[in-house]
C-alpha cells in the first residue's frame, strides 16, 4: 500500500508539513515498492525535493541521536517538522557519530523490510559520520541505492537554499 502526500509550504519554499490524502493499493505503472530511508539534516526543503522525485511507498525519517552537539536537533526538527509530525511516516533515531552504530541500524531496517519492497533508497543528509556508516552498509547490501540533492546555493544563515539536481549512485563493493 503507498500513501499519496501533498506539500503545503510558504510562498519562499518552506515546508510546513505534509498530509496525506489518502492510499492507494498496488503499484503505480507496475513498479516495485519502494522504501525511502532519509537521514534528516537541516535542510526540509532538499527532503521534499527526494520525496517528490521518487513517490516512495513508504518513508522512513531518521533523526541523528544523539545529536552530534547539543542543540543540533533543534533546527534539524524544525526544518523537517512536516515530515517528524507525518503519521504515516517511520521515524527512527540512529546515532550521530558512530558509524559502525549507523552501518548496524540500516543493515538491520533494510533486511527486516526485504520482503515488502522492491526498490531501496537512502538519502544521506544527516552528519558525515552518518554518511560512512550508509557507505558502510550498502558495501554490504549493494542493491540499495544512494539518493543526494544537491542545493541550489548556500547561506550562511539559513545554510542552503533550494534543491538542485538529485543524484543516484550505484555503489558496487569489491
Amino acid at each position: 500500500m503507498g500513501v499519496i502526500l501533498e506539500v503545503l509550504g510558504t510562498s519562499t519554499g518552506q515546508i510546513i508539513k505534509l498530509v496525506a490524502k489518502g492510499t492507494f493499493e498496488g503499484n503505480l505503472e507496475g513498479t516495485p515498492p519502494i522504501l525511502l530511508v532519509i537521514f534528516i539534516g537541516y535542510e526540509g526543503h532538499r527532503v521534499a525535493a527526494i520525496i517528490n522525485k521518487y513517490e516512495p511507498n513508504s518513508i522512513v525519517a531518521v533523526e541523528a541521536w544523539p545529536p552530534y552537539y547539543a542543540g543540533w536537533e533543534i533546527p534539524s526538527r524544525r526544518e523537517n517538522q512536516f515530515l517528524l509530525n507525518s503519521p504515516n511516516i517511520t521515524h527512527i533515531r540512529i546515532d550521530s557519530r558512530d558509524p559502525i552504530k549507523v552501518k548496524k541500524q540500516l543493515v538491520d531496517l533494510i533486511n527486516a523490510r526485504k520482503l515488502n519492497f522492491g526498490s531501496f533508497y537512502v538519502a544521506p543528509l544527516g552528519t558525515k559520520l552518518q554518511a560512512v556508516g550508509i557507505y558502510e552498509a550498502i558495501k554490504e547490501l549493494p542493491f540499495i541505492r544512494l539518493v543526494y540533492s544537491l542545493p541550489k546555493s548556500y547561506l550562511a544563515k539559513y545554510y542552503s537554499t533550494g534543491s538542485g539536481s538529485i543524484w543516484e549512485y550505484i555503489i558496487h563493493s569489491s
